[in-house]
Protein backbone atom coordinates (compact mmCIF):
# COMPACT_ATOMS: atom_id res chain seq x y z
CA UNK A 1 0.00 0.00 0.00
CA UNK A 2 1.47 3.47 -1.01
CA UNK A 3 0.68 6.81 1.06
CA UNK A 4 -0.19 9.62 -0.89
CA UNK A 5 -1.59 12.95 -0.88
CA UNK A 6 -3.14 13.20 2.70
CA UNK A 7 -6.02 15.67 3.46
CA UNK A 8 -7.83 16.25 6.81
CA UNK A 9 -11.41 18.05 7.39
CA UNK A 10 -13.29 18.98 10.58
CA UNK A 11 -16.35 19.39 10.21
CA UNK A 12 -19.55 20.58 12.35
CA UNK A 13 -23.08 22.19 12.15
CA UNK A 14 -22.22 25.35 10.40
CA UNK A 15 -18.27 25.57 9.27
CA UNK A 16 -15.67 22.95 7.79
CA UNK A 17 -12.06 23.49 7.81
CA UNK A 18 -9.28 21.47 5.82
CA UNK A 19 -5.88 21.41 5.90
CA UNK A 20 -3.32 19.25 3.39
CA UNK A 21 -0.91 17.72 5.48
CA UNK A 22 0.63 15.76 2.42
CA UNK A 23 0.04 17.66 -0.69
CA UNK A 24 -0.87 16.19 -3.66
CA UNK A 25 0.67 17.48 -7.11
CA UNK A 26 -2.37 17.37 -9.20
CA UNK A 27 -5.40 16.68 -7.74
CA UNK A 28 -5.52 18.68 -5.03
CA UNK A 29 -8.77 20.09 -4.87
CA UNK A 30 -10.41 16.72 -5.43
CA UNK A 31 -9.20 14.97 -2.43
CA UNK A 32 -9.98 18.57 -0.46
CA UNK A 33 -13.51 18.34 -2.03
CA UNK A 34 -13.55 14.84 -0.55
CA UNK A 35 -12.57 15.26 3.02
CA UNK A 36 -14.77 18.42 3.44
CA UNK A 37 -17.90 16.70 2.31
CA UNK A 38 -17.46 13.48 4.42
CA UNK A 39 -16.65 15.64 7.45
CA UNK A 40 -19.31 17.59 6.90
CA UNK A 41 -21.91 14.22 6.67
CA UNK A 42 -20.54 12.85 9.36
CA UNK A 43 -20.47 16.07 11.38
CA UNK A 44 -16.87 15.03 12.63
CA UNK A 45 -13.10 14.59 11.40
CA UNK A 46 -12.31 13.16 8.06
CA UNK A 47 -8.68 11.86 7.08
CA UNK A 48 -8.61 11.23 3.34
CA UNK A 49 -5.34 10.01 1.70
CA UNK A 50 -5.22 9.20 -2.16
CA UNK A 51 -2.26 7.81 -4.23
CA UNK A 52 -2.27 7.82 -7.93
CA UNK A 53 0.15 7.91 -10.40
CA UNK A 54 -1.80 10.08 -13.10
CA UNK A 55 -3.93 12.95 -12.70
CA UNK A 56 -7.02 11.42 -12.52
CA UNK A 57 -10.09 12.46 -15.51
CA UNK A 58 -13.38 14.29 -14.67
CA UNK A 59 -15.40 11.29 -14.88
CA UNK A 60 -13.32 9.07 -12.95
CA UNK A 61 -13.31 11.50 -10.09
CA UNK A 62 -17.24 11.48 -10.16
CA UNK A 63 -17.13 8.04 -10.66
CA UNK A 64 -15.11 7.59 -7.17
CA UNK A 65 -16.95 10.73 -5.34
CA UNK A 66 -20.08 8.94 -5.75
CA UNK A 67 -19.13 5.42 -4.51
CA UNK A 68 -17.86 6.94 -1.66
CA UNK A 69 -20.79 9.27 -0.74
CA UNK A 70 -23.02 6.05 -1.57
CA UNK A 71 -20.82 4.31 1.08
CA UNK A 72 -21.06 6.95 3.85
CA UNK A 73 -24.82 7.65 3.40
CA UNK A 74 -25.36 3.67 4.12
CA UNK A 75 -23.06 3.60 6.85
CA UNK A 76 -24.60 6.75 8.29
CA UNK A 77 -28.14 5.53 7.62
CA UNK A 78 -27.16 2.00 9.49
CA UNK A 79 -26.12 4.17 12.48
CA UNK A 80 -28.79 6.54 12.94
CA UNK A 81 -30.92 2.95 12.68
CA UNK A 82 -32.93 3.64 9.39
Amino acid sequence: MRLGAISVAIGSANATNVAKVIPSKSDQIFLNSIAEKISKMINGICIVSFHSKTQIELADMKAIMGEIMSIISSRKNKDEGN
